[in-house]
């Protein structure tokens, strides 16, 4: 008999929450639910739809009350399990009638820390009716204490399905046991998924709005079923890496999951392979050495120390009266053979030998304050595969501590010259200043002598901005979303232009705008940016040939934030066609035009890049004016970013 002189007092654990502390009024691991006293909605009672399948019991005191659950299974009989059901409402109470534990949603909106049996090694929560009967889309909400199977090690499968994990996805790797071999996220409407789970063989990712299969999956080493059915696939290329590994694991995908079929992309026969367990067509597309293409890979892109593979860095000087143009498109990087003096308040490198693996003997690092303010233990960083190459570095997926993915930049062994080393300590010191979230993050450095010195970054996992580009047609008409990567360019252009004295990045082309898991655009590759010095001089003749503004194609020495403006204009462009700038340019008798002819045509003003008739006429206008031929026209970067919120806003 429940007391009903209590009713006035407030039970303190009262708080929607399920968990196991119960106050020893329930079953051995068998969770509960706080209410105050007499307001606890008994299955017993004589309420013909009861909102949970539990019975009540008072404490004490008779200020709280408890709702018991037995949920070992189906009717309390499968102590390895611990399920639990939240119905979305009375029409989807199935389960209530089905012998498992249960609740509705307004009974029950969190679950706190839970400790299980030791003879539990499953542990299934969802929203929904009946066990496993899921409607597509239709969840409940509830709030997942940080820890809450974090210390049950003897659990090896997980399955939070059915309930709105937008908002809590990137807890999962730390709230489920690092013992998990299974682990079922389906039905929960998350759009991205990252995170290490070391002993994972099966996940299961079905019903979701995921537009790629995640990064983070290639570096599950154990994995050997991937199910990803029920997700808007955009994209369909995958680099050989990427494919042997999907070929090597049992996948659930079909052809309906993917929002592109091979006719939308250009890929040739040759480059066609088949994935998963209904033979789905995909296309194989190196980029960046073999990893890092449009299935999202990820990492950081490539500049004078890492220059992509795919895209080479160009040395450009077309004299005044255009009588020559030299493009030394197969000589990578002589421009950066030279040393680099290091300015402003950056120290150089010392001159000592790179090549002793003796720290006494290889002071330059070891005596910089700076480096080793931002230095990580070397022993913490564990090598996952290599995502980028280029002719003077290479970039390496890596796992710092065993929980973190980070982009790892490195030089070449053979590469590493002290020129090369110090230029890199340059890009190093010059980033580590970087704060903005349009601008990829170094995280630290580690080496154990100069030569294998290495930057270590944030991961961006959906490769860069080109890769997201290829990967989909053009949309008829720009996207919220397309607006959103243009602004987020501009806003990194805005934050390093404010500098003093002025910073140009120099090589601002799409292969170095990476994307996240969101959709969101990050500047890198500042490997070759500068301070504008006291007398107005810069280095000719750098950067990435069809993104060059025209003085910079000229060779002069006197340019400005605005060659980012007019590199910016070309990106524009790419998000308004999906397409490499000048792709469509043709000579006199239809053939494609070359390099040389295009970089001739736009130094002297007669050739951009071209916008499809649906381009907003503002965004249209805005990039010609970035692109216009005196630098002194082209509008400065706050001003484009105004301008492109405006165009934005016109869409809602």
């Amino acid at each position: 008999m429940l007391h009903s002189d209590a009713t006035a007092q407030e039970c303190a654990a009262a708080a929607k929450t399920l968990t196991t502390s119960c106050d020893n009024l329930c079953g051995e691991y068998q969770p509960c639910i706080a209410f105050n006293s007499s307001e606890c909605p008994s299955s017993s009672s004589s309420s013909s739809s009861p909102s949970i399948s539990g019975d009540c019991v008072a404490d004490a005191s008779d200020v709280c009350e408890y709702a018991c659950f037995e949920a070992f299974g189906k009717n309390n009989t499968e102590p390895e399990q611990f399920l639990f059901i939240v119905p979305y409402d009375e029409e989807g109470a199935a389960a209530m009638n089905e012998g498992y534990a249960a609740a509705y949603n307004d009974v029950v909106s969190s679950v706190g820390q839970l400790t299980v049996s030791p003879q539990t090694t499953y542990v299934w929560i969802q929203g929904g009716g009946g066990y496993e009967q899921i409607d597509m889309g239709k969840v409940v909400t509830l709030n997942l204490a940080t820890n809450l199977l974090t210390t049950q090690t003897q659990v090896t499968g997980v399955g939070l399905t059915a309930m709105n994990l937008t908002d809590q996805i990137a807890d999962i790797p730390g709230l489920v046991p690092s013992s998990t071999a299974t682990l079922s996220l389906s039905n929960t409407l998350v759009t991205s998924f990252k995170g290490s789970f070391p002993n994972l063989t099966e996940l299961y990712l079905q019903n979701n709005s995921l537009s790629t299969i995640p990064a983070t999956i290639f570096t599950f080493e154990n994995l050997t079923k991937l199910s990803i059915t029920g997700n808007p696939l955009a994209i369909r290329t995958f680099t050989s890496s990427q494919i042997a590994f999907l070929q090597n694991i049992s996948l659930d995908v079909t052809e309906d999951d993917f929002v592109l079929t091979m006719d939308d992309l250009d890929c040739g026969q040759a480059n066609q392979q088949t994935i998963g367990d209904n033979n789905i067509t995909v296309c194989v597309s190196d980029v960046s050495g073999g990893s890092g293409g449009s299935g999202g890979s990820g990492g950081s892109s490539s500049s004078d120390t890492t220059a992509s593979s795919s895209n080479s860095h160009v040395v450009v000087i077309v004299v005044p009266i255009l009588v020559a143009i030299v493009v030394l498109a197969a000589i990578i990087g002589v421009i950066f053979y030279r040393k680099r003096r290091a300015v402003g308040k950056y120290a150089t490198l010392g001159s000592t030998a790179h090549n002793s693996s003796d720290k006494s003997g290889d002071t330059s690092l070891w005596n910089d304050a700076q480096m080793l303010a931002m230095q990580v233990n070397l022993d913490e960083i564990q090598d996952v595969r290599l995502i980028g190459s280029g002719a003077f570095g290479v970039v390496w997926l890596v796992k710092y501590r065993q929980t973190q993915l980070l982009a790892s930049k490195r030089l070449r062994q053979e590469m590493a010259t002290h020129g090369r080393t110090e230029a890199f300590v340059e890009e190093i010191k010059l980033v580590a200043g970087f704060d903005h979230p349009n601008i990829v993050g170094l995280v630290g450095v580690a080496w154990s002598i100069s030569s294998d010195l290495q930057a270590l970054f944030e991961y961006v996992e959906n490769g860069d901005l080109r890769s997201h580009l290829a990967a989909s047609p053009a949309p008829s008409n720009w996207t919220q979303e397309t607006f959103q990567l243009a602004i987020d360019v501009i806003e990194a252009l805005v934050y390093v232009h404010s500098f003093d004295p002025p910073l140009v990045h120099r090589d601002l082309k799409s292969r170095n705008v990476l994307i996240t898991g969101e959709i969101r655009a990050k500047l890198t590759d500042f490997g070759i940016a500068r301070f504008r010095s006291a007398d107005k001089t810069m280095t000719t003749g750098v950067g990435t040939s069809r993104w060059l503004a025209p003085e910079v194609i000229s060779g002069s020495n006197d340019y400005d934030q605005s060659a980012d403006l007019f590199s910016f204009g070309v990106v524009l462009s790419e998000l308004d066609t999906h397409a490499i700038p000048y792709e469509d340019a043709v000579g006199p008798r239809g053939n494609a035009l070359q390099d040389v002819a295009i970089l001739q045509m736009v130094a002297t003003g007669s050739l951009r890049p071209t916008f499809r008739s649906s381009c907003p006429p503002a965004v249209r206008e805005l990039a010609m004016r970035c692109m216009s031929q005196d630098p002194g026209a082209r509008p400065k970067a706050p001003e484009v970013a105004y301008a492109l919120r405006t165009a934005m806003k016109s869409l809602s």
